[in-house]
């Protein structure tokens, strides 16, 4: 038999002869130790042939492995006939070299984005491939040592597309080797969480989906946190995980991050942060003062654009005079009051309604109304006495103005104001203090003016003068009397009422007599 050169896998035979007279039977050894056709190895089998001058034995390989590899000789047995004493002889060794795979590629785990590296080993010169997945992607770089082929397939910065099953292929002569595949398992974030948008003081939920099968954790607020829920599928290499923050009640929170830990090996992946956008009423309306009759605005602002309305705490009517500003990243509502009314009083609040998102009220703001409590009431007075006016409010006022037949009262002797309490006081009555009389508050958001009092002087305006008369003619003596109203006027002679001679006229505001 001829030495010879096999690829693992190929099949491979040799053979030897001897002559045909005497007869003569065959044996194979391979590295000493006979191979014996009855053992039921499959990996061999002995044809005996033969021609006109010779016998043959061919043994035959079917699959060349490194267990193939070796030494063979084969044995011609003649067996004793007559004067021929019979005997043996063994061939020559010949050797069977099988090229073959040395080192295969192994399984290997890697994050998305990083570098990897896969090789096979080969104990002879070959035109080395690789393939991914059945496809050629390249000869890797090669390199020799103690006979040994080393190819080194690097994959950088990986990506999904590189996940899946490697192999390498060397060709020789003889034929084509391949490894055994491994597979290439890419771990990672697969789909990152979303931003996320809410309103104030609403949950947030989150989804993250991983490559291959971890635990994922959040991290959130300064805090790592258990996902809500976690499912991991065989069919697609995946794991889902949710998370929930079951209120966000700041206007800036912090990220969210999900973070996926694996085992065998051990890594760990983190996805980028998240922001979360809150969607709020960002300017409260503030308190506001108003004054009665005068006007008076509430406003607020809210982030992103919603539908802001108004209402009042405790049910009430709400004016309907809103302005409505906006940008593009807020919104401007105004609440105006035109003419205000004691009722307009109350807490305001504005509502900004994100449609599906939800709602975010603001803070409630206290509308006061200053108005007049107490205005002056109309009086009569008799001439010389006295007379005065009151005016009160529920707020402190800067000043206050009283007015006679619209006119400023500019005597501020006869005028006093403690806190929100004003009065205009007459001491001795004169039918020039007769009129109409009103007083004027100034706060520093508006004025308000009471209702007009009047004061009327009762008295005598003329007085019957001493006469002197001539006896048999006629002697007339007249009074009059001031007052908005008809006076009843007596006349009395020496003491002894007496309706002789008397006649009496009324003409606003005098009665004469």
């Amino acid at each position: 038999p001829m030495s010879g050169i096999a690829v693992d896998g190929g099949a491979t035979s040799a053979s030897c002869s001897a002559a045909l007279d005497p007869a003569v039977t065959f044996r194979w050894y391979k590295d000493n130790v006979l191979l014996d056709p009855s053992s039921g190895d499959d990996w061999f089998t002995i044809t005996p042939s033969s021609d006109a001058e010779h016998s043959h034995t061919l043994l035959s390989i079917s699959s060349a492995s490194q267990d193939t590899h070796g030494s063979y000789e084969c044995e011609a047995v003649w067996a004793a006939d007559g004067d021929f004493l019979g005997g043996n002889v063994k061939s020559n060794p010949a050797t069977l070299e099988v090229y073959r795979i040395t080192g295969h590629p192994e399984d290997k785990f890697v994050l998305l984005g990083n570098d990897l590296t896969l090789s096979c080993q080969l104990n002879d010169n070959a035109n080395i491939t690789w393939f991914h997945n059945d496809i050629e992607v390249g000869s890797g770089v090669q390199t020799t040592q103690g006979g040994i082929i080393t190819s080194s397939l690097a994959l950088t910065e990986v990506t999904w597309d590189d996940a899946g099953y490697y192999y390498c292929e060397g060709e020789y002569e003889q034929g084509t080797i391949q490894s055994t595949p491994a597979k290439v398992f890419v771990r990672g974030v697969w789909t990152p969480p979303d931003p996320v948008t809410v309103v104030l003081n609403t949950p947030a939920s989150f989804s993250c989906v991983s490559r291959g099968e971890g635990v994922v954790t959040w991290s959130y607020d300064g805090q790592v946190l258990p996902s809500l829920t976690s499912d991991y599928s065989d069919s697609n290499w995946l794991t889902i995980a949710t998370f929930r923050i079951d209120s966000v009640d700041t206007r800036t929170p912090p990220d969210v991050t999900c973070q996926i830990a694996y085992t065998s090996p051990d890594m760990t992946v983190s996805a980028p942060p998240v922001a979360i956008t809150v969607l709020s009423v960002t300017t409260d309306p503030v308190d506001t003062i108003g004054v009665e009759t005068n006007g008076a605005t509430l406003s607020c602002t809210a982030s992103g654009n919603p539908t802001i309305g108004w209402e009042k705490v405790g049910g009430g009517t709400v004016p309907s005079d809103v302005t409505v500003t906006s940008d593009a990243d807020s919104v401007t509502s105004t609440l105006a009051f035109s003419d205000l009314k004691p009722s307009d009083g109350g807490q305001y609040q504005c509502v900004a309604d994100y449609g599906g998102l939800g709602e975010h009220a603001s803070s409630p703001a206290t509308l006061t109304v200053y108005v007049l409590t107490a205005e002056p009431v109309g009086d009569a007075v008799l001439l010389g006495t006295g007379a005065s006016f009151t005016c009160e409010s529920n707020g402190v006022p800067t000043a206050v103005n009283w007015y006679k037949d619209d006119v400023l009262v500019t005597d501020t002797q006869l005028i006093s104001t403690v806190g929100s309490t004003s009065k205009l006081e007459v001491t001795s009555s004169a039918f020039t203090d007769k009129g109409w009389y009103k007083c004027e508050y100034v706060f520093d958001q508006g004025t308000t003016t009471s209702e007009k009092a009047y004061l009327s002087i009762r008295g005598f305006q003329m007085e019957p003068l001493d006469s002197v008369g001539v006896e048999e003619n006629s002697v007339t003596f007249t009074c009059t009397v001031h007052g908005e109203s008809e006076a009843t006027i007596t006349w009395t002679k020496s003491g002894v009422t007496t309706t002789d001679g008397v006649t009496t006229t009324y003409s606003d505001p005098v009665t004469t007599s």
